[in-house]
């Protein structure tokens, strides 16, 4: 059968090969082993057809197993949540340029995530883009949390 169109090389979100426990923790236990990386770009295109749920686990291992003396950092796409983001900032003090793109939180708010980006120590290059969480887009439906 040769699978044709759009939905080539895609996955049904009832396929459990797409959506296994198992296959969650891959990335993060590739990057902990690259103990002295100092950049990265995590990009993640949604491969499912149909609702996916879970996918923010994806991230949630990376933000809470690695630790990488990272300055620079470019996620796109992935799903996460506000307590991993979080985490993940915790995690990586010295990061100086932050690039975040086409990423929604699952759960939680961007004011809390902006807040703290804030506050991190040598950020001196930002950019968001594409970023929404359960009540839409940031700073479209509701108040920018700096201003407040």
């Amino acid at each position: 059968m040769v699978v044709q169109g759009s939905n080539a090389g895609q996955f049904s979100a009832e396929d459990p090969e797409a959506t296994a426990e198992e296959n969650f923790p891959g990335i993060a236990q590739i990057l902990s082993k690259m103990t002295k990386l100092d950049a990265f770009d995590l990009h993640m295109i949604d491969a499912i057809r149909g609702r996916t749920t879970g996918y923010e686990k994806i991230f949630a291992h990376i933000a809470n197993e690695v630790k990488l003396p990272l300055t620079q950092v470019f996620l796109r796409g992935l799903p996460a949540t506000e307590q991993s983001l979080l985490k993940f900032i915790e995690n990586h003090p010295k990061i100086s340029h932050l690039d975040i793109r086409e990423m929604r939180l699952q759960s939680g708010s961007w004011a809390t995530v902006i807040k703290r980006i804030c506050q991190m120590p040598v950020l001196s290059r930002l950019h968001l883009s594409n970023i929404w969480d359960e009540r839409g887009m940031f700073n479209r439906k509701y108040q920018h949390p700096l201003r407040t």
